[in-house]
């Protein structure tokens, strides 16, 4: 890398000869003092395994950071730093992963490595993620690790919820080994939990579930939760050829089994007045469960393998990254909805069943099970070149191409009630894009130089659907930083999306005795629940804007505040809540009875007409030592403000190398906080043309748990001192409300507040005083408790009579409650 300077050579040289610490700061600061001069050259490195964009992190965190979170595994930390890695466009999921500043083929590539293993974790903002092929709708993560590294690590969980119910243990082994040119990471997981039954939480079952005669509690027969089986395996083998030339292959498997309890099989049988059963020689109507010939059940295995390659490397000064992907899950399951009682209501018919017998009906037979069988697969290929296209006086104009295919293939088939239905979709998708970083102008470098620093970046693609038509995406944004710390952006942002083969091909499966609130009567009621693939849905059209502003007025100290509005035609949706409004639009996915009673909703997915939304997202990332006084170790000094600043000093100059101490030293007591706040603005939906707006802000609901809360709060922190650490993580809804009909029967409901607090405690033990010495086993071994939901809260749902609705209750909003988990994990 060069770096050019318009400063005189004494003054530069100056600087140079303060030292390597003070060099790095105050070569960042000489474009503040441009003079005339002759131009300098000067040559430094990057950081190692750093992101090239002048675009500062929102937050990096080095070994001591990384530490302080008492993390297991890369997905740990990931988690951890949730507030500061999530979009408040609210489009993108998971972040852009990056590894050493490289894309890689997915998450499983280093989602298993352990916190021991990274040297730095840097955070950027949506606008980089189009510098690496991929939409800005999610933020970028880049995971750098440190060298010459080795371990085995073993952790066994166990945990269950405060009020009992069911268990749920866990054991994991990882081996890592990185080297010079090679790094293998083996994973090998299982995991166990129980089934979570409707009597453990105290349900009050629904008046058509108590029409039904038994002598026992029916909510032993009815699960909350599942209980699952999951073995997983997860390797990734890297190869690095030249400095910048590596290749990466990963594979894996994972083995899911699933349970679910939906009931006993129930039934009215007519016992006529000639049979000599009779009581009183009048018709009689038997209405009641049977515990044979056993519970009904849903059984589901689900076979997931994936298969991943990741190749970069440079061509000339262009980076060149090629990524590819396989995935394949087979998913089966079987669905008893009842028993068949044929030959015991002809038994009753003829006289020859006595209905008041003890062994009535221990001879039933299930009726042929429902059945769905589905294979997804996915096949991707990814490639991006990016480099300087050419210089302007303000720094290189960076272009990156990206070309992608991509294949889908769903093959669905389904048996309900003896009706067979099967889909076969598939779905071919080539992808093309570019985009520009253009700089403008340089602080200080210039006439207009006082402006600061001001760059603008743009971006189209066009992606080509076979069962769609041309879809197309583009971004346009400049971004300004007036002063060193303080950045201002603003990204438009448009595309097309279409629905998920998933969305349009799942198999149909019918649930029986799903409990459901029906806002029309009042009341809930047992009901059949449809789900699956919806084959008529459209295209989504999106049109984004977002305004941002960061500044950094201390080290550790990073504010944000973010402006954004969403505008949506044609968006895909889950079904939503079944208000009036919502049946009113949607009459064919609703059946009812003579009475009005609700039978089945059919909840495959839907288009909305129309989207618009505005929110306002900002909070601060802060962090410091314990100790105060405490002078800064090894890399803690000369913090960077970007992976690789195009100008200005070179950041990182000893390649971000970091001190990571070890159990003959110190290491730095941390402790962190980060708090983000969502203000929600507009939140409006057209159902179709026709139909009243919904403000989800005002009572509209397309949420099972009411509109849109008006409120939200992120928020993630802790403190590590001398082995001890404590992690703090928390979610905040406001309140919100659905309205009902306002005709007789009718309800409306209110959803109070949610503060949602996870604590993670742990202590490693090698760091207290002598006792790993004392019990060699000790060495490397941490043990930690986890208490999520520590606060207990849950959503309290009222009518407008103040009471809780059936469907309701807290057991079934939140069926674990306050959980409670006991760790323990050793490097070897």
């Amino acid at each position: 890398m060069m770096l050019r300077f318009t400063r005189p050579p004494c003054t530069l040289l100056a600087v140079l000869c303060t030292g390597t610490g003070a060099a790095t700061a105050q070569v960042g600061e000489a474009t503040d003092q441009i003079s005339d001069g002759n131009p300098i050259i000067v040559t430094g490195e990057r950081i190692r395994g750093g992101v090239d964009t002048d675009i500062p992190p929102v937050e990096e965190l080095d070994v001591a950071d990384v530490e302080s979170l008492g993390a297991s595994s890369v997905a740990d930390v990931v988690a951890a730093v949730a507030p500061q890695s999530g979009s408040g466009r609210g489009r993108g999921g998971r972040p852009v992963i990056l590894l050493n500043g490289q894309r890689i083929s997915s998450f499983r590539e280093l989602r298993d490595l352990p916190p021991e293993a990274i040297q730095r974790v840097q955070i950027f903002p949506e606008e980089v993620a189009l510098k690496y092929g991929f939409r800005p709708d999610q933020r970028v993560l880049n995971f750098i690790l440190k060298e010459g590294f080795s371990s085995f690590a073993g952790e066994t969980d166990n945990g269950r919820p405060e009020d009992g119910g069911f268990w749920q243990n866990e054991l994991e082994a990882t081996f890592t080994s990185i080297g010079k040119t090679t790094r293998l990471v083996l994973d090998v997981e299982y995991e166990r939990t129980g089934y979570l039954t409707r009597d453990e939480r105290d349900i009050v079952p629904s008046d058509s579930e108590l029409s039904f005669d038994f002598d026992g509690d029916i909510n032993e027969f009815l699960t909350l939760a599942p209980a699952t089986d999951r073995f997983e395996m997860n390797g990734t083998i890297t190869r690095r050829f030249a400095p910048q030339t590596t290749l990466a292959l990963n594979a894996n498997y994972e083995l899911l089994n699933s349970s679910t309890l939906l009931g006993l099989p129930a039934a009215s049988l007519l016992l006529p007045g000639s049979s000599p059963f009779s009581p009183d020689g009048n018709d009689l109507t038997i209405t009641r469960y049977f515990e044979a010939p056993r519970p009904l059940e849903r059984d589901s295995v689900t076979h997931t393998a994936n298969f991943g390659l990741s190749f970069n490397s440079l061509i000339g000064d262009w980076r060149w990254a090629l990524t590819g992907d396989y995935g394949r899950i087979e998913q089966r399951s079987n669905t008893f909805r009842n028993a068949d009682f044929t030959a015991l209501q002809a038994a009753l018919s003829a006289g020859t069943a006595d209905p008041f017998a003890a062994d009535f009906g221990d001879d039933l037979n299930f009726l042929p099970p429902d059945r769905a069988n589905s294979v997804n697969q996915n096949l991707e290929f990814r490639s991006t070149l990016s480099g300087d296209l050419f210089a302007l006086p303000a720094g290189p104009v960076q272009m990156t191409f990206a070309a992608g295919y991509s294949w889908q293939g769903q093959d669905s088939r389904s048996v309900v009630s003896g009706i067979e239905t099967s889909a076969a979709l598939r779905r071919n998708s080539y992808n093309g894009s570019v985009n520009l970083d253009i700089p403008l102008i340089e602080r200080g470098l210039g006439p207009l130089g006082f402006l600061g620093d001001i760059s603008i970046n743009g971006n189209y693609g066009i992606t080509e659907v076979s069962d769609f038509d041309r879809l197309t995406d583009y971004t346009t944004g400049i971004r300004w930083s007036p002063i060193r710390g303080v950045t201002l952006s603003a990204s438009l942002i448009g595309d097309d999306n279409a629905p998920g083969i998933g969305q349009l091909g799942a198999p149909l499966v019918v649930t029986p005795n799903v409990s459901f609130f029906d806002f029309s009567r009042g009341e809930t009621v047992l009901i059949d629940q449809i789900t699956g693939g919806n084959p008529a849905l459209l295209a989504e059209e999106r049109r984004d804007l977002k305004i941002a502003l960061n500044i950094s007025p201390a080290d550790r100290l990073n504010i944000q505040a973010e402006y954004f509005r969403n505008r949506s035609s044609n968006t895909t949706s889950a079904f939503p809540l079944l208000t009036p409004e919502i049946e009113a639009a949607f009459p064919g996915r609703v059946v009812r009875a003579a009475d009005g009673s609700l039978v089945s909703v059919d909840q495959r997915p839907v288009n909305f007409a129309r989207e618009r939304s505005q929110s306002i997202r900002w909070g601060f990332n802060y962090s410091g030592n314990i100790r105060t006084g405490e002078s800064r170790r090894g890399g803690e000094r000369g913090r960077p403000q970007a992976g690789g600043n195009r100008r200005g000093g070179p950041p990182g100059a000893r390649g971000g190398q970091r001190r990571a101490g070890g159990p003959g030293r110190g290491r730095p007591s941390r402790w962190r906080l980060s708090i983000y706040h969502t203000y929600q603005i507009q939140d409006e939906i057209l159902i179709a043309p026709g139909v009243p707006v919904l403000d989800r802000l005002d009572g509209s609901a397309t949420s099972f748990l009411g509109g849109t809360p008006r409120h939200r709060i992120e928020l993630s922190g802790g403190a590590f001192h001398k082995g001890l650490g404590m992690f703090l993580s928390g979610n905040y809804r406001s309140a919100t409300r659905a309205d009902g009909s306002g005709l007789p029967g009718s309800s409306d409901l209110t959803f109070s507040d949610l503060a949602t607090i996870n604590l993670r405690t742990f202590i490693n033990l090698e760091q207290r005083g002598k006792l790993a010495e004392k019990i060699p086993f000790f060495k490397g071994s941490r043990i930690a408790i986890r208490i999520d939901n520590l606060l207990g809260d849950i959503i309290d749902v009222r009518d407008e009579n103040g009471l809780v609705p059936l469907s309701y209750q807290p057991g079934f909003l939140d069926p674990r409650g306050r959980f409670i988990e006991v760790s323990f994990r050793k490097r070897f």
